[in-house]
């Protein structure tokens, strides 16, 4: 995968056909506007769908709120549109891309021109890469993930779909993070650990043990201050 590109779910080449629009109106939707707009500048970026009535009508970024979800997926001329989930909240980011998978919507992937992208990388649909990331090579990048600022993922790893991986991350090679997890600011992992689905790394922690599913961690070495359940 050459830099400044990348690929979908099926590892077709990826390009946006079709204008599009970005689900969420808040700072992590006002990013996705900069990524797309420099990866993409013939893109033909409609505005924002959001389900807060006051931001209806109004402008962010120059783009227009155009109306909620649920109305716009009701549209049958928006059929031929493209969507990306700029929600940064993962298990609001799961729903909002659940609902409209199903109603047979494609999603476009973000990424920035200046993320270095390895030899062998995949990039799922619906994830977002930020300035200054680096994919090293053979890593694998969910859907609907987010790669943050200047986060680094090393060789080998997988990261599974919704995750969110913060700005300034640094994950050595081999590193497994698990659907929906967040990596907090700064945090880093050594070579090989496994990062449970749904857990929390906070900012600045490092991860030298495994982290179970549902789990939340701090400090260095990063131990748990709170085991959860299965996300609802």
């Amino acid at each position: 995968m050459t830099n400044g590109h990348g690929t979908n779910g099926t590892n077709a080449p990826l390009g946006v056909d079709h204008p599009v629009a970005i689900c969420g109106a808040g700072g992590h939707a006002k990013v996705v506007v900069d990524v797309l707009s420099n990866m993409f500048p013939a893109v033909d970026i409609l505005g924002f769908l959001d389900d807060r009535p006051e931001l209806h009508g109004t402008e962010l970024c120059g783009k227009p709120v155009l109306g909620s979800l649920d109305l716009w997926l009701k549209l049958a001329s928006n059929a031929d549109s493209a969507l990306i989930v700029g929600i940064g909240d993962n298990e609001a980011r799961e729903r909002v891309a659940t609902e409209i998978a199903a109603a047979g919507i494609d999603f476009v992937s973000a990424i920035h021109p200046s993320a270095r992208i390895g030899y062998g990388v995949k990039v799922g649909a619906g994830s977002v890469l930020m300035a200054n990331t680096v994919i090293n090579a053979g890593a694998v990048i969910g859907q609907h993930v987010i790669i943050n600022t200047s986060a680094s993922v090393d060789h080998d790893c997988v990261i599974d779909d919704f995750s969110h991986i913060s700005p300034g991350v640094n994950l050595a090679g081999g590193v497994t993070v698990g659907r929906g997890a967040h990596i907090g600011i700064g945090a880093c992992a050594v070579p090989g650990v496994r990062i449970g689905e749904w857990a929390t790394v906070g900012a600045g922690a490092t991860v030298v043990n495994d982290i179970p599913p549902y789990t939340t961690v701090v400090g260095t070495p990063a131990s748990p201050i709170r085991k959860g359940s299965a996300v609802n």
